[in-house]
């Protein structure tokens, strides 16, 4: 589809190989404020573990009452 994009949303493969391999893909074609939406957060194990994972290091969120969550290029964590 060339890329890169400015938004992402992630609903494939929900077993942990796909969803890392989709996710690591979003990274690299993701433009500079760019989002990445993952679905099915909270809601499948997978997706849920390579999520948090990748949360340790980049600030992605849940959305509250969806099984959502997101990544903002450039968005700062909330303080603790």
């Amino acid at each position: 589809l060339g890329g890169p994009f400015d938004l992402i949303f992630l609903d494939g493969g929900h077993d942990h190989d796909c969803v890392e391999s989709d996710t690591e893909n979003a990274f690299r074609n993701l433009t500079k404020g760019g989002t990445i939406l993952w679905h099915d957060y909270g809601f499948i194990l997978d997706v849920s573990e390579v999520v948090d994972a990748r949360a340790k290091s980049v600030p992605i969120s849940a959305i509250v009452g969806t099984r959502l969550a997101a990544y903002v290029d450039g968005a700062k964590e909330k303080d603790p």
